[in-house]
């Protein structure tokens, strides 16, 4: 998908504002999700890239500021100017950072669906994406130095994960949270347009399915790692399994927010705008008769 995207201020926070521009109809008409503030400003280098500032990475991974440090790696420089050839340094990051902690539980009944989905948003979208770049990293170094293990197509099952989870993302934030937080706006403000139903229900069956293929996918992924490592010892794979074990526990969370608390949400919400539109009609035929 193509995307372009401008930063709104709203509340005093910088709002990220991503528009699809190959959705169904039903989905291109709809407001765009509004994106909170990261711990990266909107519009900043992925992490763990080349362009990566010392101050991103940090605020992402405080694990990483010694590194830094010995590095010298000052707090408004690139990884490029750092060094002409950053993988090197990439890498030694890559390794440095752990996991980010799961979030800890909290009480969301009485939440609104914007302030669930902007938690969604930065507890677990903008974690999982940094991670993704930062394993691949690992696994990409790992199999330079292994080409001995090809036949194991590590690097091509991880790439399909990380192609799927990103695909996965891109649709929540790009088409089912739009619906959700459009849904809201009309249960609030009466008169305002109300997505279809099949967009609704669409959306929402794609989210799920995408859930179930993320954790088997991740799965598949830690039994070949399993193979691997009982092929040839490298510490490397240790940080890989972590990472990726961490990043299964985190999608529990998060879908637990999502199929648990936030689709129930959308369904009922849209259901009872429904209702209620059909309701004066129901009653005016009922007088008429």
């Amino acid at each position: 998908m193509d995307a372009s995207a401008i930063t709104v201020p709203f509340l005093g926070h910088s709002w990220k504002r991503v528009y699809w521009v190959d959705e169904p109809e039903s989905a291109q008409h709809l407001p765009p999700v509004p994106m909170p503030a990261s711990p990266a400003p909107a519009g900043a280098p992925p992490l763990f890239s080349g362009a990566s500032r010392r101050a991103d990475l940090v605020a992402a991974y405080p694990d990483l500021d010694a590194l830094c440090d010995r590095l010298s790696f000052g707090w408004d420089m690139t990884l490029e100017s750092l060094c002409s050839q950053s993988d090197w340094a990439l890498l030694e990051l890559a390794r440095a950072a752990k996991p980010p902690r799961q979030a800890r539980q909290a009480d969301w009944s009485m939440a609104t669906m914007s302030e669930l989905v902007g938690d969604i948003l930065i507890t677990h979208h903008l974690p999982l994406r940094s991670e993704l770049r930062r394993i691949d990293i690992l696994i990409h170094q790992f199999c330079r130095r292994h080409p001995e293990l090809a036949h194991f197509d590590l690097h091509g099952v991880y790439a399909r994960l990380a192609d799927g989870l990103n695909a996965h993302l891109d649709h929540e934030e790009g088409v089912v949270f739009p619906l959700g937080l459009a849904i809201e706006r009309a249960s609030r403000h009466p008169g305002q347009d109300v997505p279809a139903s099949s967009a609704v229900t669409g959306a929402i069956r794609y989210m799920a399915l995408g859930h179930q293929d993320a954790a088997q996918a991740i799965r598949r992924l830690l039994v070949v790692l399993r193979q691997v490592q009982m092929n040839t010892f490298d510490t490397d794979l240790g940080l890989i399994s972590d990472a990726l074990a961490a990043m299964l526990a985190d999608l529990t969370q998060h879908e637990d927010k999502e199929d648990g608390i936030l689709m129930p949400a959308v369904i009922f919400a849209d259901e009872l705008l429904r209702s209620r539109a059909a309701a004066p009609a129901s009653t005016s035929h009922g007088s008429a008769g």
